[in-house]
């Protein structure tokens, strides 16, 4: 599997986009889905190129950015796939879009560095809600508490991440850390359910 970093990423946009005759119709170029939530090797990398004009160009232009990157990241004969699609702005906000809501709540722009949200002033990430019913005992809900919110000096999961505490048993986690709070209450073998969220900053 050939590893690509999010840096690289970046790079090579840009230098697709310096040659591309349709540049000026290019808004953004975004990545999201489990590259963005932080899973390390990714097998598949999503990309949308949001355009302004041109909708006529849409074909040509994400399967050229596609074969750039394949091409430029060596990824090409590998099990690293780029996804790659280019929509009109207003499809975005299409309900029948399915990728919307990843783009809008984890997409980060590969043009800024920043998360795509950021451009309406909110920040993505997601809401868990969890239950303990599978702690079967008082001293296992009391080692699961003490592991996500710390105890004494020594910091929980929810401060390595970055997450809030709702309120009980629901915690909004960054984009960033989702896949990293995941993996912690899939060790604990917690259910728990997620849900994609925008909010106002703090």
């Amino acid at each position: 599997m050939q590893n690509v970093s999010e840096s690289g990423l970046r790079r090579s946009v840009k230098r697709f986009l310096l040659r591309e005759t349709g540049r000026k119709a290019v808004m953004d170029v975004v990545l999201y889905g489990s590259m963005v939530r932080g899973k390390p090797a990714p097998r598949d990398i999503d990309i949308v190129i949001l355009l302004c004009d041109r909708r006529d160009m849409r074909i040509a232009i994400s399967t050229a950015l596609r074969r750039h990157l394949e091409t430029e990241l060596g990824t090409a004969g590998t099990t690293t796939s780029f996804d790659v699609k280019a929509i009109m702005l207003d499809e975005l906000f299409d309900p029948s879009f399915t990728a919307r809501t990843g783009i809008l709540v984890e997409g980060k722009s590969l043009l800024t560095g920043k998360p795509f949200c950021e451009r309406a002033g909110l920040n993505g990430g997601m809401i868990f809600t969890y239950s303990l019913e599978k702690l079967k005992t008082s001293s296992e809900k009391v080692r699961f508490t003490q592991a996500l919110m710390g105890r004494g000096k020594r910091a929980g999961v929810i401060d390595a991440v970055g997450g809030i505490h709702i309120s009980r048993a629901c915690i909004s986690v960054p984009v960033r850390f989702v896949t990293e709070f995941e993996e912690f209450l899939n060790a604990w073998k917690m259910e728990y359910t997620k849900r994609a969220c925008l909010t106002a900053p703090q």
